[in-house]
């Protein structure tokens, strides 16, 4: 096969473009704005057939509802108390229990701050996901 070599021209004067032109469409956005995360499925089947309770289920994906970029979390127990309807002792029965999981890491530094264990879901950049499940996105605190 033969070498080829594309050019452009220039519609209105016929000159030779060095270069190339390249089409990049305007980016969209998703029906979801900024309330959004993404989710492992296996992580969907592990919380299915785990032995979490239906409090912990609720803790968990009310503190879901509140994932900022990097995973961080940041809401006390009284307020996910008082909007589940459920005691405060309840809710931290839950967190301690996710905790010991692993599935959502409290913060050493902020109180009413965790994050979410990176192998679940995710909300950020991709480059950020996978450098924060190999370990090496040092992430600021929530």
């Amino acid at each position: 096969m033969a070498h080829r070599k594309l050019i452009q021209i220039d519609q209105s004067t016929g000159e030779v473009v060095d270069g190339m032109t390249m089409f990049v469409p305007n980016r969209t956005r998703n029906g979801f704005g900024n309330d959004w995360f993404a989710m492992c499925m296996n992580a969907a089947m592990e919380f299915a057939t785990s032995d979490l309770t239906v409090s912990d289920h609720k803790v968990l994906w009310a503190m879901l509802s509140h994932l900022e970029f990097e995973n961080a979390i940041a809401i006390n127990q009284s307020d996910i108390a008082k909007r589940l309807q459920i005691h405060r002792v309840t809710v931290c029965e839950s967190l301690k229990k996710l905790s010991s999981l692993g599935i959502i890491i409290p913060s050493k530094d902020i109180r009413c701050a965790y994050r979410l264990n990176p192998g679940y879901a995710w909300r950020g950049s991709g480059k950020n996901h996978r450098a924060a499940l190999e370990g090496k996105l040092r992430l600021r605190s929530p």
